[in-house]
């Protein structure tokens, strides 16, 4: 009896080293496969603009970082006491228009320069559905709550998301001859919409993604992210009380599935380990203080290092 629908995951043509530098940008759901990924200490950055939904706007934020185009002082805005950039997520806005700009340069900088070293880039597209700023025309990434009617809501077409990705993929690729891109769907979904429209936001979205990895088959892979949890994971006990975000512990499949299927196969081994050490750290006992946990603490710290240690050799 078979009680789930198996999700066919194809064979990637590189791998990704645990010792790799990493850097994941987009979604929420990027957001939280990097924090699990650098909760496992492994080498990741995570999302220099903040959270970003739609794919037009994370494609212009790797166009500003490849160019370094960085963010102006005089592109901040006020409201409600704070200082905003339309591009920036709003936990980069500040009371003090200096120190949110300093925020935003050293998060643009620091990304910029993990961009250029990074072996893989782990990007996640959430919806094809965007907001443009009706006076001065262009597509924001966060809209700060302001007024609504300051914007104009679209749904990207298939061919305005491939004629900004193809070539923004080329000038990544020759940035960084070294760089692997690793391509996900959120599998957050956007009920707001209605599950009519969100479907047609994730099946445009799908769409861009499989010609992506057409067109650049030796540097990008896609990764079925949004179909585990929409078949494999269909249950509600993996969805959040809101019914639209997965649990932690769908993300966390989801992270295994992802290093099982991305990671070289003599590292399989080594992850299993390393999860092992860092579950062991995680793990709150009811007395703490006693000399046996401490021993046992230093123990697995130092474990965790010399593990650590071995992969920054390689």
């Amino acid at each position: 009896m078979k009680l789930q629908t198996p999700v066919e995951i194809p064979v990637p043509s590189w791998h990704i080293k645990l010792g790799d530098r990493l850097l994941c940008m987009g979604s929420c759901f990027a957001e939280n496969l990097g924090h699990l990924l650098a909760h496992h200490r492994l080498d990741t950055g995570i999302n220099p603009y903040g959270i970003t939904f739609n794919p037009l706007s994370l494609g212009q934020q790797l166009v500003e970082l490849i160019a370094d185009e960085k963010p102006k002082m005089e592109a901040l805005f006020n409201r409600d006491g704070l200082f905003h950039h339309w591009q920036y997520h709003g936990r980069f806005s500040a009371a003090d228009a200096e120190a949110a700009w300093q925020g935003m340069l050293e998060a643009f900088n620091a990304g910029r320069k993990r961009l250029m070293q990074a072996n893989t880039l782990v990007l996640t597209w959430g919806s094809a559905h965007y907001y443009n700023h009706r006076e001065k025309n262009v597509i924001v990434n966060n809209c700060h709550k302001m007024p609504g009617n300051l914007f104009s809501r679209n749904r990207a077409s298939l061919g305005q998301i491939i004629d900004l990705w193809i070539p923004l993929t080329e000038t990544l690729i020759r940035t960084n001859p070294d760089v692997r891109i690793v391509l996900t769907v959120s599998p957050v979904r956007y009920l707001r919409d209605g599950l009519v429209e969100n479907n047609r936001s994730k099946a445009t979205l799908l769409l861009a993604a499989e010609a992506l990895a057409n067109t650049f088959p030796d540097h990008l892979y896609y990764f079925p992210a949004y179909e585990i949890q929409i078949d494999m994971l269909r249950d509600y006990r993996f969805y959040e009380r809101d019914m639209t975000h997965p649990t932690s512990l769908a993300i966390e499949y989801i992270l295994d599935r992802f290093l099982d299927t991305m990671l070289k196969p003599a590292d399989q081994l080594t992850w299993r380990s390393l999860k092992q050490l860092v579950q062991q750290l995680d793990h709150r006992p009811l007395h703490p203080d006693l000399p046996d946990h401490q021993n046992r603490i230093k123990q697995t710290e130092l474990e965790l290092h010399n593990l650590l240690k071995g992969l920054a050799a390689h």
